[in-house]
């Protein structure tokens, strides 16, 4: 990834001074970064609210309870028998579906690296750790603050009209990959049987 990322930067660097236009090389970083850097604070800002706004849901036991609720489901699609672990799967599920992405990263790890020491630290995943990649892969999310913070800065007249067909997206993204990844494990379990 390194050479690729130094190829373009060489390659522009050189294409801006063979046309004699190495002065704009200067302007046009400095532009570049003065509007990233403007970026960046209003995403930060906007990330920090929504953030507030769901650590209060969180606080006040949103996600428990969902966790709660979706621990049978969770349930018949691993096939862990650790309440810990499945604990945590449903905690990382949950912050995810409710757009915490910030508590979701911390219980995923956990979870994961829980996941491992049940796998005895293979060098192949487990069927449950394949899984739960596609979870964290293919959420869905409830609230997707990102977008709509994302809309609100470019000046959309109704940010939020996206969540419908987002959730509707991630639902039928989640839904296919835990398809296709229920049907490959079982090809692969059909054919060592073999």
């Amino acid at each position: 990834m390194n050479y690729i990322f130094s190829f373009f930067l060489l390659s522009g660097l050189g294409f801006f001074l063979a046309q004699g236009k190495g002065e704009e090389i200067i302007t046009v970083i400095t532009d570049a970064t003065a509007s990233c850097g403007g970026f960046v604070l209003k995403l930060l800002f906007l990330t920090a609210f929504f953030s507030g706004i769901i650590q209060i849901g969180e606080d006040a036991g949103m996600v428990s309870a969902l966790s709660k609720i979706l621990a049978p489901l969770l349930k018949r699609l691993f096939k862990t028998k650790n309440p810990d672990i499945s604990g945590k799967i449903s905690v990382n599920i949950s912050a995810n579906l409710m757009g915490i992405g910030n508590a979701a990263t911390p219980s995923g790890l956990s979870a994961m690296k829980a996941l491992d020491e049940a796998n005895n630290h293979n060098e192949t995943p487990s069927d449950d750790m394949c899984l739960f990649i596609l979870f964290n892969t293919c959420s869905i999310q409830l609230i997707p603050t990102t977008i709509m913070g994302l809309r609100a800065m470019a000046g959309s007249t109704n940010p939020a009209s996206v969540v419908l067909p987002v959730i509707l997206v991630s639902f039928c993204s989640l839904l296919c990959s835990i398809t296709l990844c229920k049907l490959l494990l079982w090809l692969r379990a059909k054919r060592s049987t073999l």
